[in-house]
């Protein structure tokens, strides 16, 4: 980034994720041509479909907006250069963990009330960044909380929508994949243009913590029963 600017940095990195993708996709196993796959659109006339899509949509608007721009929160907050990037590490690292211990919870309580503990660990963190004097401490308090709800949406996506729609499972993964997508998509790029207007990232942390709780009341009302 130093040397020729992010932007052709993130090229780089766009032709050698592209290049790994392309030639490991060689050793897939093959799909047999005897089989018949259908896309099945009918889950679009479900109402618990756009309930989840929300919740799921939310949820990645939060967890990728913040990924996107971590660091510069907490360079803005005053923490040291080589302290803020590294938050990115351990968020990844508690992640992994958080992935795992979900996976496993999840054999014995319902994904919804995962859910819920996940998402009130994030807000967690973000109180702890908004109202709390940032210092060193708080920042890794803050990657370490987050990282393990960030972690846990990983396996709980899936399984929330699973406990839905078993039988259509492929075509409404497909499609909730879709709305995830966009949904982290306007979320880094609105962050950003609040900063744009405010000079600060203040009412970026209080709209994602707006949209965390967005996500949970969805997927509460989705299995409300």
């Amino acid at each position: 980034i130093d040397k020729f600017s992010w932007k052709i940095a993130l090229i780089n990195l766009g032709i050698f994720s592209f290049l790994i993708i392309f030639f490991i996709s060689f050793f897939l196993p093959k799909v047999s041509k005897n089989k018949n796959y259908n896309f099945n659109f009918k889950v679009l006339k479900n109402k618990d479909f756009y309930l989840i899509q929300a919740g799921m949509a939310f949820g990645a608007m939060t967890v990728q907006g913040v990924m996107l721009h971590i660091v510069a929160i907490f360079l803005e907050k005053g923490i040291p250069k080589n302290i803020a990037t590294v938050t990115i590490s351990i968020i990844a690292i508690v992640g992994s963990i958080g992935k795992i211990l979900y996976g496993y919870l999840a054999d014995f309580i319902k994904p919804v009330k995962l859910y819920i503990s996940a998402s009130i660990l994030i807000l967690s963190a973000f109180i702890f960044l908004q109202f709390f004097k940032v210092n060193i401490f708080i920042t890794i308090l803050f990657s370490i909380i987050f990282g393990i709800g960030y972690g846990s949406f990983a396996p709980l996506f899936p399984l929330l929508a699973l406990k839905k729609f078993k039988r259509d499972f492929g075509s409404t993964m497909g499609l909730l994949a879709a709305g995830n997508g966009l949904g982290a998509f306007f979320s880094t790029f609105f962050i950003g243009y609040l900063d744009d207007i405010f000079h600060s990232y203040n009412a970026s942390i209080y709209f994602l913590m707006t949209t965390i709780i967005a996500s949970t009341i969805f997927y509460f009302i989705a299995f409300r029963k």
